[in-house]
């Protein structure tokens, strides 16, 4: 083998292993484990966790995430999970999709107080899906008192905050409620709810 070829090989070794080098230097491998050891570590459940989100509203989306590809009893409690941190952090995306699981019983035990309380939390910050659902709820009286009036109030505000699908379910509570009844709820609907 000639001088060059020798001089070519090594420098290209050289340069092949630098990475390894700097791997090393960093103390993230082990030289004295064994084949086996590192497998194993690698395998290890006690991995490094994904960092978690910096904000409410990631939290959400990861829990989007886990229920939309939802197959397993498992996959929607991870979604609750997410949600429920989030939610007590203030992200009305996922109070509103609590109040929906709840309401609906998906993934979890169907409870429809709890679903009100939470479509209330979005609500009063101006989560119109939420405000349309709770005054439904509210017309229905599930997990709620029945109060036509708090219907309207919700849907009302729903239907102002740009909820086309508000409309029709007040335009059929307006006709089956008084002249009365109409007027307190456009009274209510119009002061500026807590929260928001």
């Amino acid at each position: 083998m000639s001088s060059l070829v020798r001089t070519t090989a090594l420098l290209l070794f050289v340069i092949a292993i630098a990475p390894l080098r700097a791997w090393a230097a960093s103390g993230d491998i082990n030289w004295n484990q064994s084949a086996e050891e590192l497998i194993q570590a690698e395998q290890s459940p006690a991995r490094k966790a994904p960092p978690e989100p910096a904000s409410p509203h990631e939290l959400f989306l990861r829990g989007l995430d886990h229920y939309q590809r939802a197959s397993t009893r498992k996959d929607y409690d991870k979604a609750v999970k997410l949600w429920l941190k989030a939610a007590k952090m203030g992200d009305l995306d996922a109070q509103s999709s609590l109040g929906y699981l709840y309401h609906t019983g998906k993934g979890v035990t169907r409870n429809e107080r709890t679903a009100a309380m939470w479509y209330h939390k979005a609500a009063q910050h101006g989560a119109a899906d939420a405000q349309s659902n709770l005054g439904v709820m509210y017309y229905k009286g599930t997990g709620v008192p029945q109060n036509n009036v708090r219907a309207m109030v919700w849907l009302m505000r729903a239907k102002r905050n740009g909820f086309k699908r508000a409309e029709g379910m007040l335009n059929y509570i307006e006709g089956a409620s008084s002249p009365d009844e109409i007027a307190r709820a456009q009274k209510i609907a119009t002061a500026q709810p807590k929260g928001q």
